[in-house]
């Protein structure tokens, strides 16, 4: 169901589009954010990782345990192991940017 069907002609002028994108639009513009590649978002190329080798060993028996786990594992990530992926993060970007945004874990 198109959920601007209500809307009827307004939702498809030109005028009430440009506004609606421009309030939904990405403020920090695409330059600020990490690219759609997991080489560059923390989270999967470093954190998952660990919050993996730290539920390893651990057996959740329900969706409510595993999300304690989760949380316990996240609480446990020192500011070592941050620092670490800061710098890890920011080698990454420039040799993303050395690549010209193509790949880049050769460069590493």
């Amino acid at each position: 169901m198109d959920f601007l069907a209500g809307l009827g002609a307004l939702s498809r002028s030109k005028t009430h589009f440009g506004s609606v994108q421009a309030a939904v639009s990405d403020p920090w513009g695409k330059d600020v954010w990490p690219s759609n590649s997991p080489g560059l978002n923390p989270v999967d190329f470093s954190v998952w990782s660990i919050l993996e080798a730290k539920l390893s060993s651990s057996r959740c028996d329900t969706i409510g345990g595993l999300k304690r786990a989760l949380k316990q594992a996240w609480d446990e990530i020192t500011e070592e192991q941050v620092a670490g992926i800061v710098n890890n993060f920011l080698k990454r970007w420039k040799a993303c940017g050395e690549a010209k945004g193509g790949h880049f874990e050769h460069l590493m």
